[in-house]
Order: structure tokens, then sequence, then C-alpha cells
């Protein structure tokens, strides 16, 4: 207390404002945290490129769920236990319930549910639970902002559509899968979408002679065509930041 009241008066300082030897000479303790490693030893930070943030502005909510659900089954478990308030016989049977089916990653979701309820509240869980029902295909893609759709769609080939005069070209379904190199012909767009396995934003085509209007372009900045269950491309119609 007294150093405080000396640095706080001015007295004990030099003129430089640093606390003399007088002033710091009673006991100090201060507290360090392990850094955080992956069990491959990779640690969290900028540095590494895995970096993730609280504020929804840098790390949305969607984007903080999936960091977590790709969490590596070695590391699971300590995580559960670092980040969340599970108590450790509830982390146990959560990991029991896990080993049933590893590849199911319950566990993995477990963590991403916890931690984006901490950040995010009911609100961020719930888009991230929305966003992520709609990037397996079964919700509507238009809860997801540009910037989730990119970092979602990253690893999938991407079509970038020329617009040399700044407005959107006028195209039909069956003109962008065939520029999207998504089917070879207009001909196997219409199979496809005859057999009921072409898709324009999670939605079944049933007329790819249809122009492709602003309500087929999410965010105002991308389309996902897919074919069959696991086959996409991303349309993208102007850059995001």
């Amino acid at each position: 207390a007294s150093a405080s009241a000396s640095a706080g008066s001015g007295e004990g300082t030099g003129e430089e404002g640093e606390l003399s030897a007088e002033a710091v000479a009673q006991a100090a303790h201060g507290l360090t945290v392990p850094l955080i490693t992956t069990a491959s030893g990779e640690k969290f930070g900028k540095s590494a490129g895995n970096a993730i943030w609280l504020d929804a502005d840098m790390t949305s909510p969607f984007e903080l769920y999936q960091f977590f659900v790709r969490t590596q089954d070695a590391d699971v478990r300590r995580f559960l236990l670092l980040f969340t308030f599970l108590p450790p016989t509830t982390v146990d049977a959560v990991m029991a319930e896990h080993e049933k089916v590893p590849e199911r990653r319950y566990a993995q979701k477990v963590l991403a549910q916890q931690m984006t309820f901490l950040v995010h509240g009911e609100s961020g869980l719930s888009l991230a639970l929305s966003a992520t029902a709609a990037l397996f295909g079964s919700g509507d893609l238009r809860v997801l902002s540009a910037r989730d759709i990119a970092k979602a769609f990253e690893d999938v080939p991407r079509y970038r559509v020329p617009t040399p005069s700044g407005s959107q070209p006028q195209m039909t379904i069956a003109d962008l899968a065939v520029l999207s190199k998504l089917v070879p012909s207009k001909g196997e767009a219409r199979r496809m979408a005859k057999n009921g396995g072409l898709y324009l934003n999670n939605e079944r085509v049933t007329d790819v002679d249809a122009a492709i209007t602003d309500k087929d372009i999410l965010d105002k900045a991308f389309s996902i065509l897919r074919r069959g269950r696991k086959e996409h491309v991303l349309v993208q119609w102007r850059d995001v930041k």
C-alpha cells in the first residue's frame, strides 16, 4: 500500500518517474500463465497464424465455433478443462460419449458451444449453429456474412464473375454452372437438375434457364453452386474485405 501511495504522490520516484529502491523494497508477487499449446507443441497466437479474438468484428461467432470444432482429439479434454466452467465429472462424461464415435466430434462440438456461448452469448451461439447447419446443406445460407462464406469455403474452387462495367452481368443458372466449370455443358446442367442433383445456395434447382437475380447473391458477394452432396463452387461477385 505504501508503494502505491508513494507512486501516486510522486514521492520515492526519480527524475525520470521510476520507483526508487526504497519504494519497491517490499515483498512483491507476480502471477504467470504458461503458454497454451496444442499436443503437437503449436502455440496460440498471431505469430502462429491461428489467432482468435473476442471481438466479433475480428472473429465472428461462426469462425470461433468452427475454430474449436476443429480441435484435435488429443487436445479436446484439456481444452474443456481449461476454457469452460464444466466440472471435471461432466468433462469425463463428455469424453466417454465422444469415444463411442470419435468421428462425430461430440466433445469438440461441446467445447465449441461452450466457448461461443461464453464469448458471444445465446444469440451468438444460435447464429453460429445456424451458419454451421447452412454450411453443411441443411439450413439457409443467408444467415452467413460474406466474410463467413469466404472463410467457410476457402478450400473449394472459386469462380470470380467478371464485371468490367461494375454491374451484375445477366446470366442463367445454366450459364453460371458452365462458366464456373461445375458442369461441362448446359445439357449436363439440365440433366443434373432433372435428377435433383443441382443446387444454388442449398436450394434445389428446377429451372436451369432461370436468370440469376440479386436474391441469389448472398450478402451481395457470393453464390454457392453445388453438384450432388459435396461438389461445390464458390461464385464471387465482388471483393470482400
